[in-house]
């Protein structure tokens, strides 16, 4: 077990490949964990961090986990240990096979859900400023979704999620294969809503901005 008691300066990675490292004052550019267990004792903020595999555990004081710039995962990871993910201003990137598990309401800067990646948020609501969502992503929510920016949705889709915010709904794309969105949900987005090389279905009252 290595224990850091102090800041790490500069503009680095800390990579961690196996045993245990306990940090009292976290203070670090970036993190790559590929192994063993990260045990935080104060809240970390980080402007990069990329998970393969590998533990971590907030104690004491520790509550919060802020990413300020990208959020890259490489494997499956669940932050539900984490009192307060801040992800507002962050890229996330899910790989092929690999899922992001939160059990709180998430707020997200951009994040594309595609080629079996999933973001898991159960009944909790979702703010995200740009979302694209297509070809094999699951998007495991049933809470809210607020666009700040845009959603992007296809090419088969059913949305049951209540859309909130002032983005826009992008349906389809027109560089790609015919797609085919239902509406299901009762919104109340004020953005615009763009049909792109797809059929979108929607029946009365779905709250679609005039």
């Amino acid at each position: 077990t290595l224990r850091l008691a102090g800041q790490i300066n500069g503009s680095g990675t800390l990579s961690l490949t196996g045993g245990a490292v306990v940090v009292d004052d976290p203070s670090f550019h970036a993190l790559a964990m590929n192994g063993g267990t990260l045990q935080l004792y104060a809240d970390l903020t980080l402007n990069k961090f990329v998970y393969n595999s590998g533990a971590m555990a907030l104690s004491g004081a520790a509550s919060a986990l802020t990413v300020a710039d990208d959020l890259i995962l490489q494997s499956s990871l669940d932050f539900s240990n984490v009192s307060n993910l801040v992800l507002d201003a962050s890229v996330v990137t899910i790989n092929t096979g690999a899922s992001l598990t939160y059990d709180k309401a998430l707020t997200i800067g951009s994040i594309e859900i595609r080629n079996g990646s999933a973001l898991n948020l159960g009944s909790n609501a979702l703010s995200v400023g740009t979302l694209t969502w297509r070809n094999g992503g699951n998007l495991n929510a049933s809470g809210p979704i607020t666009i700040g920016t845009s959603m992007t949705v296809w090419p088969q889709r059913t949305i049951a999620n209540q859309l909130l915010g002032a983005g826009n709904l992008y349906i389809g794309d027109p560089s790609d294969s015919w797609g085919y969105v239902q509406l299901t949900g009762t919104n109340a987005y004020t953005g615009k809503t763009q049909i792109r090389r797809a059929v979108l279905q929607a029946h009365e009252n779905m709250g679609l901005p005039t």
